[in-house]
């Protein structure tokens, strides 16, 4: 195949997914500030649909709308971050989306690289999605110190006793954080707490954006971890009640 005829049929998917962009965009606006334009949401997805299309390798088996899906969204969430539409206490909510996304989409260009040749049992393929699961929680409660003048809401025991909960889950967080090493907790802090991108975080180690998702998912694999055994005495494993 030409180099001219890739480069038509790269253009082709930024055309033939707009919409794909739209949906995601309007999906997103709807756990957002009214006074936010779709439009917007749109144009920082746009960018995300354009770094998909020249990245998307077609000989890898996966459709291309499952490949960009995530970073649309993340990229998204990267320009609701750089131009500041949100208060700290909303963007703490959408750090966690944010994070979430860049560790989905690791795990959907992991799962594309071995697609049609998986050897693992029916047992560790399901243990594979606890795992995966299970960080996502862990992506969640470590957003959760982000959240300013965080208060135990009056307004009902239940509620009274889920944000107590939150607020004890936040401070193991910061005790767990202070014995990870060097790298992974450099990562956690950057992107959970100083609010950068994978991508700037790669570049201050001179690594590319796709291996800082790599680092990113085992940085917070390895949080969950230890935040499981430093919770196993109070029996609450992270994924299950």
């Amino acid at each position: 195949m030409t180099e001219a005829m890739v480069e038509v049929d790269r253009r082709a998917l930024v055309t033939d997914h707009q919409g794909l962009v739209r949906a995601i965009a309007h999906k997103i606006s709807r756990k957002l500030p009214r006074n936010l334009e779709l439009d917007d949401l749109v144009a920082y997805g746009m960018v995300g649909l354009v770094e998909a299309s020249q990245r998307f390798d077609p000989g890898g088996g996966a459709r291309f709308s499952s490949y960009a899906y995530y970073r649309i969204q993340g990229s998204i969430y990267d320009g609701l971050r750089k131009f500041g539409w949100l208060n700290r206490s909303e963007y703490a909510h959408v750090r966690a989306e944010r994070g979430a996304s860049d560790y989905l989409t690791y795990e959907s260009d992991r799962n594309a690289a071995v697609l049609g040749d998986d050897k693992r049992t029916l047992d560790e393929q399901v243990q594979g999605s606890a795992d995966v699961i299970a960080n996502l929680v862990t992506v969640f409660v470590t957003s959760l110190e982000g959240i300013e003048g965080f208060e135990p809401s009056h307004e009902g025991g239940e509620k009274i006793h889920s944000q107590v909960e939150k607020r004890q889950m936040v401070g193991i967080v910061r005790e767990v954080m202070d014995d990870m090493k060097d790298e992974d907790r450099a990562i956690i802090l950057g992107f959970y707490f100083e609010d950068r991108t994978l991508k700037e975080l790669g570049e201050d180690m001179g690594i590319s954006k796709s291996w800082m998702s790599r680092k990113h998912a085992q940085a917070i694999g390895r949080l969950r971890q230890m935040l499981e055994k430093r919770l196993n005495d109070t029996t609450l494993v992270i994924g299950s009640r």
